[in-house]
């Protein structure tokens, strides 16, 4: 019934169509793999150039039929630099855009002409991945209710940027030891068994009311910071050694008391295929639908040692500030959290022990609460944001009296200025962020003010600024004093910075051509691909974007707008294997056959280029 249903509206459709000349889009959702139609699929049409252009009915959401049909009728066509955007979902795929080639690759705007009716508006569909196994523990038993986790291996900007992941891509062991982990979207990926102490003193843990075992209110939001649940003395997961409290997380394995000598071992995180470190992990590809299984663990308790000192800042010792211990080996992921090896919090005093640390590099970091939250603000005497990270190596004994010398943050000004026809934007804010260049840091995000001017605090270490100018201007260049550093990071140390000035043009360099395939057809399948000519900046993280992308349309073109100047390799490759292209590997490849040119300021360039 559905089906004649939709059908019937189709043919109505279709005889209004021939007299209002009103545009008509008719298509199919189909899963990749198989090529089979996917029915009952929800298709959602939207556009970038006015929604309220949409069609009053079905208002730009329907349901597909049974063979994955489904239409969009009387629409207006979209201007020439546009269209629409149709994207197909349904419980166990991956949410999928009309002209993707992969999950999560670029999109394609259906064009639609003055009265146009077309039925190629074909949306490819990909299905759920999974990964399932078993874990058990040094004595072969199932190590039953903690979290394994599927991080997925990325690159950007030339950088490895691994370890991302959504936060459903994890599950919990049942009482076998079993887990599975669903919805993943097919890629690459790392399996890991995450495993974390926590060290807070039997003083910290003991404050506040002894009747009801509630903690100190002023106390819990520095604590929740080391520490995502905590858990009262006397609970099974914490165990009491000397003044100092080991708690565990509800997700990771108890550690067996300590020995007779005191010395006590813990579970550290394993990564899949049993390693202990991160660069050794084994990578899983995933896949439409496929589900890997036998992704099994052992894990065995490791020798620990404690790690102790204290927290000193410029006035004196810090107290009651979170702390973390994370290895060497993790500190450039996209995000640390949940790879420390051990948290705790400094006692009033500034004192901390960390128990259950194992061998290894480590870096320590802290960094003291914001008031207020949001953006970091500068530090100020009044109200000091201070920092650390400190490198820790840890052997076969207890590292004790380690002074770690807090700091404050360091300021960071900058503004922007604009050379143009166009009058300069009044009154307007923009977004800059400070992202870590590979450091481990926090990445800050702050606003400029209505004169275009920000400052912010942030911690020593190297950083990428990502900046978002107004509408119709481009970055020209950055400077930080008298240095251009538009293609390098931007290295932030222990003394306040001069200013950054941002200079943005409204002249765009514009790069422009039709994509072909091996035969010379214009390939509308293809990405091209943009990249220097310098290697050096393959990896590079400067505010000026060098490594480039962009769906070919229909008709085989591509426009990549506001590049830099400079010596370009010019590129394309089907975009279904185009995930990783920024990988220096697959760089290298491409330069051997890539066409080159070079672009001035301002500069506007044609240029067809073939698919390898």
């Amino acid at each position: 019934l559905g089906s004649l249903v939709l059908l019937t509206g189709m043919a109505v459709a279709l005889h209004a169509q021939s007299t209002s000349r009103t545009g008509l889009i008719v298509g199919q959702a189909v899963d990749a793999a198989t090529g089979k139609p996917i029915p009952e699929a929800i298709v959602t049409l939207t556009s970038p150039f006015a929604n309220s252009n949409l069609p009053t009915t079905p208002r730009g959401r329907v349901m597909a039929d049974g063979e994955g049909r489904f239409f969009f009728a009387d629409l207006p066509a979209p201007p020439a630099s546009s269209g629409y955007v149709l994207v197909a979902s349904k419980p166990g795929y991956v949410d999928s855009a009309y002209g993707g080639r992969r999950p999560g690759g670029g999109l394609v705007y259906f064009t639609l002409a003055d009265g146009e009716r077309r039925s190629d508006a074909k949306i490819l569909m990909w299905k759920y991945a999974a990964v399932s196994g078993t874990i058990v523990d040094e004595a072969n038993e199932p190590v039953v209710g903690v979290t394994v986790r599927a991080v997925r291996r990325t690159f950007t900007s030339g950088q490895e940027r691994s370890f991302s992941s959504p936060p459903t891509a994890a599950a919990t062991t049942d009482d076998r030891g079993v887990y599975r982990i669903p919805t993943l979207v097919p890629g690459d990926y790392v399996v890991v068994v995450p495993e974390t102490q926590t060290t807070f003193s039997t003083a910290v843990l003991a404050r506040g009311n002894a009747s009801t075992g509630v903690l100190d209110p002023g106390l819990m939001p520095e604590m929740f910071r080391a520490i995502n649940e905590i858990m009262p003395l006397g609970d099974a997961r914490n165990q009491q050694i000397g003044d100092s409290v080991l708690m565990t997380h509800s997700y990771t394995q108890v550690p067996p008391a300590p020995a007779e000598d005191g010395r006590l071992a813990v579970y550290q995180s394993t990564f899949y295929l049993s390693s202990l470190t991160a660069s050794e992990a084994m990578t899983i590809s995933l896949g439409s639908g496929e589900e890997r299984t036998e992704i099994d663990f052992q894990v065995r308790p490791v020798p620990s040692v404690r790690v102790s000192g204290t927290l000193i800042g410029p006035t004196g010792p810090v107290g009651l500030t979170a702390l973390r211990l994370v290895p060497t080996s993790v500190v450039d992921f996209v995000s640390e959290t949940g790879f420390d090896t051990v948290t705790g919090l400094s006692d009033a005093d500034g004192g901390f022990t960390l128990l259950g640390v194992p061998a290894g590099q480590y870096v320590l970091r802290v960094m003291s609460s914001r008031p207020g939250g949001g953006p970091a603000a500068p530090s100020t005497p009044e109200k000091p944001i201070l920092w650390a990270a400190e490198a820790v190596t840890v052997g076969e004994t207890d590292v004790r009296d380690l002074v770690v010398t807090m700091r404050p943050t360091i300021r960071v000004a900058g503004r922007f200025q604009f050379e143009g026809k166009l009058p300069a934007p009044a009154g307007s804010q923009f977004a800059v962020t400070l992202e870590p260049a590979g450091t481990g840091s926090t990445r800050t995000s702050t606003q400029t003010d209505t004169n275009g001017a920000f400052v912010t605090g942030v911690p020593g270490g190297m950083y990428s600024l990502r900046l978002e100018p107004p509408d119709g201007w481009y970055v020209k260049s950055v400077t930080l004093g008298d240095r251009d550093i538009s293609d390098g990071p931007l290295e932030i140390r222990t003394t306040d910075l001069p200013t950054v000035v941002i200079t943005c043009t409204d002249v765009a360099a514009q790069l422009s051509g039709i994509v072909r395939n091996a035969q010379g057809a214009p390939d509308s399948a293809a990405t091209a691909l943009v990249f220097p000519v310098d290697r050096r900046l393959w990896s590079g993280f400067g505010p000026l974007l060098r490594l480039r992308s962009v769906r070919a349309s229909r008709t085989g073109a591509y426009t990549i707008d506001d590049l830099p100047p400079g010596d370009y390799y010019v590129a394309a490759m089907d975009d279904a294997a185009a995930e990783n292209w920024q990988d220096p590997k697959s760089l290298e490849t491409l330069s051997r056959s890539a066409a080159r040119v070079t672009i001035g300021e301002g500069e506007k360039k044609t240029l067809d280029v073939r698919e390898r």
